[in-house]
């Protein structure tokens, strides 16, 4: 659900993606809002200035219960707070502006109601000034899984939202995204390196793999502690192999050159804790069985 109303300085009223269920097709209840902008999104005087645009919800499958959301984040200009003159752009119906640049956002959920925005960072960013990209863009839907690679698409423009006069004809082109697969986001260690550690859980399996990328100087560590946050024996962070050199999917960690073995814990509730260090990056992990 996309909402606009008139805003002017000192009110705050922006598009905001709304849910609702129904086994009825024939009428919907009143969406109930699960994501919208909030106090830590642009402002401008203290008027919230951004909306989150045509969300495009997919549900990952290739993860347990994961979400994704991929939605423009639409800045709007406010002719009385920028000090461009912004009289050339069109006006809505309300005498109001309806123009600024979109980028894509990401933001994954569990169960498609509590949404976590992972640094707010742009998803995709606009393209450099004269790019056919470098005004807006919109997602399309869906996703291709190739290896391991992902492959997703969207539409760019070189002009701002509603900057389109109507004797024009709009210059939408079609673009690739390819990226990692599970590489939306990740956990990327400073330089002096980094840590954390996962709550207790039980997994399946005998081996465990990473998805990582420590480029020539990352080092990354992996321990297994029991609920009380004490490492297990044989699973401590100085038993890991050293995981280097690695730019993969599909890293195996071992413990004292695979002389310790994960049936041995399988099934009991563990915590993972990983050591990062010199910017290596860790997009996700997996407990698999390995013959």
């Amino acid at each position: 659900m996309s909402r606009k109303k008139f805003r002017a300085p000192g009110y705050y009223s922006l598009r905001s993606i709304g849910r609702c269920v129904t086994d009825d097709l024939t009428g919907f209840p009143m969406p109930e809002v699960v994501f919208g902008p909030d106090e830590r999104d642009p402002r401008f005087g203290g008027v919230g200035v951004m909306d989150f645009y045509m969300p495009n919800v997919i549900q990952y499958p290739h993860a347990q219960d994961a979400y994704f959301l991929f939605s423009p984040r639409y800045l709007h200009y406010e002719d009385w707070f920028l000090s461009d003159d912004l009289s050339r752009y069109p006006k809505s119906g309300a005498n109001t502006l309806n123009t600024g640049p979109e980028d894509i956002g990401f933001a994954a959920s569990r169960d498609g109601i509590q949404w976590s925005r992972y640094r707010r960072q742009p998803w995709i960013r606009l393209g450099m000034e004269g790019a056919f990209d470098c005004g807006n863009m919109y997602p399309a839907r869906g996703m291709i899984l190739r290896g391991r690679e992902i492959w997703m698409y969207y539409t760019g423009y070189d002009t701002l939202h509603g900057d389109v006069d109507v004797k024009q004809q709009m210059k939408p082109v079609l673009s690739r995204v390819v990226l990692r697969r599970d590489g939306f986001t990740a956990m990327e260690a400073d330089y002096d390196g980094g840590q954390f550690t996962t709550p207790p859980l039980r997994f399946d399996g005998n081996s465990l793999h990473l998805n990582v990328d420590t480029s020539a100087l990352g080092l990354v560590r992996v321990e297994l502690q029991d609920p009380d946050g004490q490492p297990i024996p044989g699973f401590a962070l100085s038993d890991c192999d050293r995981i280097h050199t690695a730019n993969t999917v599909d890293r195996v960690v071992t413990w004292r050159h695979g002389q310790f073995s994960l049936t041995d814990v399988q099934g009991q509730p563990v915590r993972v804790r990983f050591e990062l260090r010199f910017g290596a990056k860790l997009y996700s992990f997996q407990f698999t069985t390995k013959e």
